[in-house]
């Protein structure tokens, strides 16, 4: 079951996701080039700042659809639940960008103008986020992966034609945020059509608030996690080291996620649906067997990485342009933080099923809370090696954490190894 789910989800998703991350790859090392690590710190800690805001606003709206698949009778409830989810994350940025201003950020000289393009970019993220989830929630994956290649190359292009205009940090955001708004605008028209005709049980804000919200609390950790290193980093350490450490995150993440994310986002919507409909152990099944593939992809990714370490240091610094203390082990401990993280959205799923998210948002919080402790006592001492190793920690943490909670959920269901 689960080869046929990967070919016929998983492979557009794999698309969405190989295009976007090949272009993110190429635009990592070009926004280094024309901004320099300084200016790049600054930007890359206003888009994890705009990305932490998003999630909080409309992840417990994305993640509701995802799970209870609203159809067209249910529009009205989603123009208002997305109306909602603006407004907070709206209310939210403003919050954010006021603190960004009290800890020596740089507007250009317009703090207003940057807060105007702040929003912008916030809303544009919010409608893109909504309309992905919705797209996910009807199985839509080629719509999907359409929007996820526009949105990439959107991304890219408008802020690089932007520089040659207005080389503020202002107008790459802005740049940033009309590609998300143009690539959420293409993909509202698939929805619209996509959404089923039937009947179901009436849905409404409140009910996908209620199941979201924690789920949104947990996102909005994780989305937190680049966010709070990057401001340690800035305080210890300063924004070149903001610069280099977020260039270097950004590749290897970028590269994990084609690997890992597109396994994630096709058996999400398969084991949502077999929980539904009361096929627990089904569902628990085909979990386990997506985690078994994930450990085989990590096991062949570590004996590659052994035999070629020193090719992929080399030419990870050289088409950054970055020197580094240690750059094997910033780069060796970023790999393993970058994989298990994004195995993490698959190992959490039968806590996330179970509706016991109270669980996954403690985990979170438990390994927010040592990474930040590790990063006050390394960074001086060790710098990006020291952050690096924090986020790693943090990252096994909450994988332990959740592997305990999980027993606990499959001998509840009755789930025995085969």
């Amino acid at each position: 079951m689960i080869f046929n789910i990967i070919r016929e989800h998983g492979i557009p998703y794999f698309l969405g996701k190989s295009i976007p991350g090949l272009i993110g790859i190429i635009s990592v090392p070009v926004f280094v080039r024309l901004y320099g690590f300084e200016q790049y710190g600054q930007i890359i800690l206003f888009l994890t700042a705009a990305n932490m805001v998003t999630v909080f606003s409309c992840g417990w709206l994305g993640q509701s659809w995802i799970r209870f698949q609203p159809t067209k009778h249910d529009l009205g409830e989603i123009k208002r639940a997305s109306l909602m989810a603006i407004g907070i994350g709206l209310l939210f940025g403003t919050f954010s960008m006021l603190f960004m201003y009290l800890t020596d950020f740089s507007f250009n000289g317009n703090f207003y103008f940057s807060l105007i393009v702040y929003h912008v970019v916030i809303v544009a993220m919010i409608i893109f986020y909504i309309v992905h989830a919705g797209l996910q929630a009807v199985f839509q994956s080629k719509a999907v992966m359409k929007i996820s290649i526009f949105l990439s190359s959107f991304s890219f292009v408008f802020p690089v034609s932007m520089y040659f205009l207005n080389e503020s940090i202002s107008a790459f955001l802005l740049a940033y945020g009309i590609a998300y708004f143009m690539a959420a605008f293409i993909g509202i028209g698939i929805l619209l059509r996509s959404l089923p005709d039937q009947y179901t049980t009436q849905q409404s804000t409140y009910g996908w608030l209620k199941y979201g919200f924690p789920l949104a609390i947990w996102m909005t950790l994780q989305a937190s996690i680049p966010y709070i290193q990057r401001m340690l980093i800035k305080q210890f350490l300063g924004f070149e080291y903001v610069g280099k450490y977020s260039a270097l995150s950004e590749l290897i993440i970028r590269a994990f996620s084609l690997l890992v994310f597109p396994l994630t986002m096709a058996l999400q919507p398969i084991l949502m649906k077999l929980w539904n409909q009361n096929k627990k152990l089904d569902a628990i099944k085909l979990w386990r067997k997506s985690l078994r593939i994930l450990l085989w992809v990590f096991c062949f990714i570590g004996l590659l990485f052994l035999g070629v370490n020193g090719w992929i240091v080399d030419f990870t610094l050289s088409i950054l342009g970055v020197t580094l203390k240690q750059p094997l082990f910033v780069i060796s401990l970023l790999s393993l933080s970058g994989f298990i993280w994004q195995s993490n959205l698959l190992l959490h799923k039968p806590i996330e099923l179970q509706k016991e998210t109270i669980k996954m948002v403690g985990a979170m919080m438990i390994s927010i809370g040592i990474i930040i402790i590790l990063n006050i006592l390394w960074l001086n001492q060790f710098q990006l090696v020291g952050a690096a190793g924090a986020a790693s920690i943090g990252a096994i943490v909450y994988t332990v954490m959740v592997g305990m909670y999980n027993r606990k959920i499959l001998q509840k269901i009755g789930y025995k190894k085969p």
